[in-house]
C-alpha cells in the first residue's frame, strides 16, 4: 500500500469517525459504518511500513596519535644521523609499529643521503 492510499484511508476513518459521533444515527446507520471503519483500520494495521531492523554497529578503537618519531621517520628528517643514531632510530620506530617496508623506505632514503658512508 502507498502513502497516497494510506492517506485516502486515513481520511476516510476520519470522515466516518465523525458521522458515527452523530447521534441522530440509528443503529441500522450506523452498522454498515463501524464496520466500513474496522475495514479500513484493518488496511492501515496491515500496510502499515515497519522500519528496518538495524545492524548493531561494532564500536571503532580510538585512534592513537602516532608518535613524533614515526611521523619524521616516514618524512626522512633522520637522513642526517650518524649511522649509528639512524640504527638507534629504525629500532625505536620498528618498536612502535611502523611497518619494516616503511622502515626499508627509510633506509634507502638514509644510504642515498649517505653515498661517502656506503662505500666504506
Amino acid at each position: 500500500m502507498n502513502m497516497i492510499e494510506k492517506l485516502k484511508l486515513t481520511q476516510r476513518a476520519g470522515t466516518i469517525k465523525k458521522q458515527l459521533s452523530d447521534k441522530s444515527l440509528s443503529l441500522v446507520e450506523r452498522l454498515p459504518l463501524l464496520n466500513e471503519f474496522k475495514s479500513i483500520m484493518a488496511q492501515l494495521k496491515a500496510g502499515a511500513v515497519k522500519a528496518a531492523p538495524v545492524e548493531p554497529v561494532e564500536p571503532v578503537e580510538p585512534i592513537e596519535p602516532e608518535d613524533e618519531r614515526v611521523i619524521n621517520f616516514r618524512s626522512n628528517q633522520y637522513t642526517s644521523l650518524p649511522l649509528k643514531e639512524f640504527k638507534s632510530m629504525a629500532t625505536s620506530v620498528h618498536e612502535l609499529g611502523m611497518e619494516l617496508d616503511e622502515i626499508k623506505t627509510g633506509v634507502v632514503a638514509w644510504l642515498e643521503s649517505n653515498p661517502e658512508l656506503v662505500a666504506a
